[in-house]
């Protein structure tokens, strides 16, 4: 029996490996380093098919759906019943046939580049909607931890509450320091809150910080003492043994405009670009850490007042990106020095906000 455990297959390889997984002739290993989707989908054909016996409308439609990769056609829509799987199968004939998985029908949410990308980390045990939710939440800045966390929550595949478990993913993603073992707590306490209580329709995750939301919590506890949703010791942050370094704050530059702007990208999508400055040393760490560089050496300077940090991120739906690191010299007026990812030069589009924003500010460009 043949066996595919690594390397990009063309369409024509796909259809014969979906054929031979179909007749029972060939397997997939559990975690093949190509495609998890692909991986998935042949798992997922392979149950649908198995059972079949004689002429019956799927066992026809198996051999329909092998014809439809191969002269890449839709006649997934002869299957008798058009249900959750085999609109699974249909997101397999679309990225059998070498097309991009964004522009598939019936999917349970807006898919970024990033975070079809992201999708690829994603465990094989999850499954494609949880892959999916996995690079949304990545593309978001998801940590791999809290993506971990959230995996087995039931908000990972509930695509039909989006609007409700979306503030949640962007609190937990944005709070600094958030630990992720609270993250299935809080999914718990938010799901009963919203979907068991008599007044649930008219709850909504409005807090700007963890720490208010704690206190939500508290406050629903003082006035139903007999309820408990959620352990107490489930929502609590496993103590730090190394101790807290202290955050150093500088103030704000003087004479200097931030920008936050939404254009029209080159594919007719809005992308909302955002250029500020950072003036918590924390943030520098961040800063350091998304892009791979050494800008956390500077916090001396910015406390000093000899440099200035600024953050250019754009955001493209859900997803954020950090474009660049720009250092400003306040003395000189001047942008002395650019970088993005591993100190490598920005993207043409980032480097013309860079220069929208000097021309703003006055700013020469001597880097």
């Amino acid at each position: 029996m043949k066996s595919y455990a690594d390397g990009r297959l063309t369409s024509d390889e796909a259809c014969r490996v979906a054929s031979d997984i179909i007749r029972g002739e060939s397997m997939l290993l559990p975690k093949p380093r190509r495609s998890q989707i692909f991986a998935y989908h042949c798992h997922q054909l392979s149950l649908a098919f198995r059972g079949t016996k004689g002429d019956s409308a799927y066992c026809r439609a198996a051999e329909q759906l092998v014809c439809a990769v191969i002269e890449q056609t839709r006649l997934l829509d002869e299957l008798p019943h058009r249900c959750w799987k085999t609109i699974q199968m249909e997101w397999f004939v679309h990225v059998a046939t070498g097309q991009n998985l964004r522009k598939a029908r019936d999917l349970p949410l807006v898919l970024t580049k990033q975070s079809v990308h992201r999708m690829n980390e994603a465990p094989a045990h999850g499954g494609v909607p949880a892959a999916m939710r996995w690079g949304q939440l990545r593309a978001m800045g998801a940590s791999r931890e809290l993506c971990r966390a959230l995996l087995p929550t039931r908000a990972t595949t509930d695509f039909a509450n989006d609007s409700f478990w979306m503030p949640l993913f962007r609190l937990m993603t944005r709070e600094p320091g958030f630990h992720a073992s609270v993250a299935p707590a809080l999914v718990d306490y938010a799901y009963h809150r919203r979907f068991t209580m008599t007044d649930g329709d008219a709850y909504r995750i409005t807090r700007r910080s963890i720490r208010s939301l704690m206190r939500e919590i508290a406050g629903f506890y003082r006035a139903h003492p007999g309820l408990r949703i959620v352990e107490p010791e489930h929502l609590a942050a496993p103590r730090r043994t190394a101790r807290r370094r202290r955050v150093i704050n500088w103030p704000r530059l003087d004479g200097f405009r931030e920008i936050d702007e939404t254009r029209v990208d080159y594919d007719g999508s809005p992308v909302r670009w955002r250029l500020f400055e950072l003036r918590r040393s924390f943030l520098l760490e961040i800063e350091g850490r998304r892009l791979g560089h050494c800008v956390a050496i500077y916090i001396n300077d910015c406390r000093n007042g000899v440099s200035s940090i600024w953050s250019l991120r754009s955001f493209r739906g859900e997803a954020q990106r950090w474009e660049a690191t720009i250092e400003v010299d306040p003395r000189a007026k001047a942008i002395v020095q650019v970088s993005s990812y591993r100190t490598s030069n920005p993207t043409h589009e980032a480097w013309a906000e860079i220069r929208r924003w000097a021309k703003l500010n006055s700013l020469e460009i001597v880097c």
